[in-house]
């Protein structure tokens, strides 16, 4: 098999090695005369044929972690590598493009030509992304800017399972993004750089221009679905749409991919076929064509990837040496992952080679099997039955190659998407075959291009109006399924030893693969040893919201982090992290008081999760999201607890959560609530957590009765680490190892207050802030705690 196939075992060993560099910080000059060394040491050793492929072998894995770790490195300027997170900086540079617009605000990425960290001028290089105002006229392209605003160095994810932000930038060539709050901080010098019309600034010029055409040809609902099936441009396309597109498994039209590479190739073909090209001509202007159209684009990644593949495809077969479409698959892969290695940590990377591999390797075996059947062989004599059922074995081996991936990424499997598919991908290609014309014949004859807008928006419209249709039954998909990323593997290897059982050799290959990582998986749970409290801060931004994991299971959520316009942490960040750790029911909800930054995003995950109770201070607040939140309670059957001073909840046990506030006359107040909080201990063994919610100095004085046994190890402050709370008695009665500030970045009430934080380090308290550092765990032993570096590879640490 490796002979046959040896790029794919080339390209997988590669690939191991990237993953190994994310996964372990390896010094990169010991990876440079390490792999220099294999290489080396393959050379000698060519006249022993098996041990030079070992070592080949261990050099191309090497090579991997290699040029990950290089990617990573390089991105960084070091001019710049000493500025702080929220740093007030200036640079200079031009945009790249797109620009990205969203309500009031737009992003862009900046190449870096001049900057001034510590106020003075000096060369920079590398890129940024800058996060500013929607100005009244266009940032202009092509020309220098000069930019203020704060530094905001990325994050591997800032919760368990959400994206991973640090990794993206590093594939991209980001360094940072900058944090632009007031238009007038982005400057226009006048000078301008050349603009060459075959670079990106030159396709979004293009890109413009065509916009400007497709205001006047087409109009609303169908322009914002068109402006992302045509241009790429999916940003203004409405959530509601993409929800449906997603729930019926179509959502892969709505961005440029792979999909609209292969329109293209398909248009391109057809003309050659009307005009009578001859076929070496033909390939030309296909090729000629998917190049224009990812220019087009904007050079998009996955553009990039299916033009890949398909040049490769395409060159084979000019040159008539398309015999094993696999290699040229796994080449496609290796050259992706050579330029850019930090792809294969990418979804679209994932979706792409899954999809594509599915179709080559699934689709012959079940058109066989299929064929093989009597009503199959009848379906497949006639033209139109043998498009449809083509169609639908396409569709289904391209799902079944994507599912694990998409199961690990979106937590939910279409169980529409055969049904959908076979009606929407011949639309979609009607859709983007008569939208290209509409706009190509707009110069030449406006009354023929308006006939061709007809048609394309009439088409986009019916799809659209479909989709939403099927979307409405409640059996649409299936939702919020959570899969371990070895449970890809066991996937794709068990769906191989179903398709391979008549091949002895391979049968038993597979077969001890998978007994493999199911021993490892069992192991690897035995090594975790014995079961240990965990209590992970969320960062939800200006808001509160605690997870608590305890040693036989149970789990409680301390308040559920704000609710906001256009954000809900519950819906977001909260679910998220649930579906990530494996956690179908919360057995306990706790809210410390009844303000949004801490009860707003329980409402949103009431029908996504079992809950078993929900857990309220003596409170009589009477204002109107307390009180509907209330009523979504009642109406999903959900229990309700009061908890007052000297309550001990003792249903988590061995853990013990000692309720140790507020005092029963703040608990009725209605205004100044933050000092009708409850003050939570959670107590295991010898260690304990102590949770302030937002309680304040008044409430802090009347806790301290509690004398001696408030002493934690971990504290999470009162109200965001504000002057108003941990005050210097409070804290030496506490006596924190850790304490918490949970709050938002750049949040408009100035939290923390530098007063509070200068009193945390006067009292040897190891201040960490969700802002800066994202979710924080710790796990105890009832012996001891420990702050767990929940991220892999070395960021984490």
């Amino acid at each position: 098999m490796f002979r046959a196939h040896p790029l794919i075992f080339m390209t997988f060993l590669y690939a191991a090695g990237i993953g190994l560099a994310e996964t372990f910080h390896l010094p990169i000059l010991s990876l440079i005369l390490f792999t220099g060394g294999l290489a080396l040491l393959a050379l000698l050793s060519m006249r022993w044929q098996m041990l030079a492929t070992v070592i080949l072998g261990l050099a191309l894995v090497s090579l991997g972690c290699l040029r990950w770790t290089q990617q990573r490195i390089q991105v960084y300027d070091q001019a710049l590598a000493s500025v702080a997170n929220y740093a007030q900086i200036w640079v200079a540079g031009k945009i790249e493009p797109p620009i990205e617009y969203q309500n009031k605000r737009c992003q862009f990425d900046f190449r870096l030509l001049a900057a001034a960290p510590h106020g003075t001028w000096q060369a920079a290089r590398g890129k940024i992304r800058i996060h500013a105002p929607r100005a009244k006229q266009p940032y202009p392209m092509g020309e220098i800017l000069l930019v203020r605003g704060r530094w905001l160095r990325a994050l591997p994810g800032r919760n368990p399972g959400q994206f991973n932000q640090l990794r993206y930038f590093q594939t991209h060539g980001l360094q940072a993004s900058l944090i632009v709050r007031q238009e007038g901080r982005v400057v226009p010098t006048g000078i301008r750089k050349e603009v060459g019309f075959i670079s990106r600034t030159g396709a979004w010029q293009m890109q413009q221009r065509l916009q400007a055409i497709m205001q006047k040809r087409f109009a609303r609902p169908a322009l914002p679905i068109l402006k992302g099936l045509l241009l790429g441009r999916r940003s203004s396309i409405g959530q509601e749409t993409q929800t449906s597109f997603a729930r019926t498994g179509v959502i892969h039209v709505l961005a440029v991919s792979g999909l609209h590479v292969g329109f293209v190739i398909l248009i391109f073909m057809a003309v050659a076929a009307i005009f009578r090209i001859p076929r070496n001509w033909m390939i030309g202007l296909v090729l000629a064509g998917i190049w224009a159209y990812a220019w087009l684009t904007g050079l998009k990644p996955p553009v990039m990837r299916a033009t890949l593949m398909a040049t490769l495809f395409l060159v084979a077969y000019l040159q008539d040496r398309l015999t094993s479409t696999a290699n040229l698959l796994a080449l496609a892969a290796l050259i992706i992952l050579l330029i850019r290695p930090g792809e294969l940590f990418q979804v679209g990377f994932q979706l792409s080679f899954s999809a594509v591999a599915g179709i080559l390797y699934l689709y012959p075996k079940i058109e066989r099997w299929v064929k093989a059947t009597g009503w199959g062989a009848r379906l497949f004599r006639f033209g139109l039955t043998r498009w449809v059922m083509g169609l639908l074995i396409l569709s289904l081996v391209a799902q079944l190659g994507t599912l694990p991936f998409t199961l690990y990424h979106f937590h939910r499997v279409s169980l529409l998407a055969l049904i959908s598919n076979l009606f929407v991908i011949p639309a979609i290609f009607l859709t983007v075959a008569t939208g290209f014309l509409a706009l190509l014949i707009s110069p030449i004859s406006a009354g023929l291009s308006s006939i061709f807008a007809t048609v394309t928006q009439t088409t986009i419209l019916a799809v659209a109006n479909f989709i939403h249709f099927l979307a409405q039954f409640r059996y649409a998909a299936i939702e919020n399924i959570h899969i371990q990323s070895w449970q890809i593997l066991l996937f794709y290897l068990i769906g191989l030893l179903i398709f391979e059982w008549h091949n002895r050799r391979r049968r038993a290959f597979l077969l001890l693969s998978v007994l493999l990582v199911l021993n490892l998986h069992v192991w690897a749970a035995v090594h975790r040893g014995s079961p240990k409290l965990m209590v992970m801060f969320l960062d939800v931004g200006q808001g509160d919201a605690a997870l608590v994991r305890f040693p036989h299971g149970q789990t409680l959520l301390v308040d559920a982090g704000p609710a906001g316009f256009n954000f809900n942490a519950g819906k977001e960040i909260v679910f998220p992290v649930l579906q990530h750790l494996g956690i179908h029911r919360l057995d306990a909800v706790l809210i410390t008081h009844p303000h949004l930054d801490h009860l707003g995003g329980l409402e949103e995950i009431l029908p996504m999760i079992k809950i078993g109770q929900v857990i309220f201070a003596d409170t009589g607040y009477i204002a109107k999201p307390f009180q509907n939140l209330l009523k979504k309670l009642h109406q999903f059957h959900i229990n309700m607890s009061i908890a007052r001073r000297g309550d001990v909840l003792t249903n988590f046990a061995p853990v013990q959560i000692w309720i140790m506030g507020p005092a029963p006359e703040d608990a009725k107040i209605q205004k100044a609530l933050n000092n009708a909080s409850l003050i939570t201990q959670i107590r295991y063994g010898k260690t304990a957590f102590l949770l302030m919610g937002d309680t304040e100095a008044k409430g802090e004085g009347k806790v301290l009765a509690f004398g001696g046994l408030l002493k934690s190890a971990v504290l999470k402050a009162g109200h965001h680490g504000s002057a108003t709370s941990t005050g210097p008695k409070f804290l030496q009665q506490v006596h924190p190892t850790w304490t918490i500030l949970s709050l938002g970045a750049f949040n408009k009430f100035h939290h923390p207050s530098p007063v509070v934080t200068s009193r945390l380090a006067h009292a040897g308290s190891d201040t960490l802030r969700t802002d800066l550092l994202g979710a924080i765990l710790f796990q105890s032993d009832g012996r001891q705690i420990r702050r767990i570096a929940w991220r892999s590879g070395p960021a984490g640490r």
